[in-house]
């Protein structure tokens, strides 16, 4: 079934991108049963991996911007295990809320790009301009993202990509992926420590068949792409993950007993 599950994680994020590996909470929970914490660390280790596939296919294109990714990467990776820390010692039902609201606000923003009504800044030119405010605003982003991928799970893209364009004036393509450098490695970091503070092996074993899975479905989900308009796909999966917020916010507020 963990193969299965990875296959329909993969799909979504070949189809979609990073903002997809949303999904893979959810289904890791209430499909496979695990516990959240277990199901968000999880999560971290598919983020990594998907990440790490957007880079391949991203090579030849020359669009990452190493060095400013490697910067916020690292920065982003020593506030990751803190997440980690933070994840396994908080309320099962905040964690919930708070990845909703996380869900929210990447199906938002994937839903506004599907009508091409980013607020994002779209350069001609990549203007890197480095002073001590820019600095201070990516070093504390950068801080902020990897907490929030070790919390929740999460890749950050939502946060990194406007802050790499707004910040530092990089061009959208380049941000977008040198953003998959910077969650690839933050998300190692996070999962690493996930990994490091288990007991025993069979979290270990149950990501191994979802990865397997995952890779497959990653494939068929980027042949697939290629056929399917991505506006279209970007808002289908957009209302998906708003309904699928709203369920999540239903069921934790029911089973924490503030609805009766």
């Amino acid at each position: 079934m963990a193969a299965i599950v990875g296959i329909i994680v993969g799909l979504v994020l070949g189809l979609t991108g990073a903002g997809g590996s949303v999904f893979a909470v959810p289904l890791f929970k209430y499909v496979l049963g695990i516990g959240t914490q277990q199901a968000m660390g999880l999560s971290l280790g598919i983020v990594g991996l998907s990440a790490c596939f957007g880079i391949l296919a991203r090579l030849r294109s020359r669009e990452i911007l190493w060095i400013p990714g490697l910067i916020f990467a690292f920065i982003g990776s020593l506030t990751a295990p803190l997440g980690i820390y933070l994840n396994q010692r908080s309320n099962e039902h905040y964690l919930l809320m708070g990845f909703s609201m996380i869900v929210l606000i990447v199906a938002l923003r994937m839903f506004n790009k599907s009508k091409g009504s980013s607020s994002e800044l779209d350069s001609s030119e990549i203007l890197i301009s480095l002073n001590s405010k820019n600095i201070m605003a990516i070093v504390l982003i950068a801080a902020l993202t990897g907490v929030l991928s070790g919390l929740f799970g999460v890749g950050g893209g939502f946060l990194i990509v406007p802050a790499l364009v707004m910040v530092l004036g990089i061009r959208i393509k380049n941000a977008v992926a040198t953003s998959l450098l910077i969650i690839s490695i933050v998300s190692a970091s996070g999962f690493l420590s996930f990994i490091s503070s288990l007991n025993g092996t069979n979290d270990l074993g149950l990501f191994l068949n979802l990865a397997a899975g995952g890779l497959v479905g990653m494939l068929a989900g980027t042949s697939l792409s290629r056929f399917l308009k991505g506006s279209q796909l970007e808002k289908i999966f957009a209302i998906l993950m708003i309904l699928m917020a709203v369920i999540i916010m239903g069921k934790t507020l029911l089973n924490s007993g503030f609805i009766v």
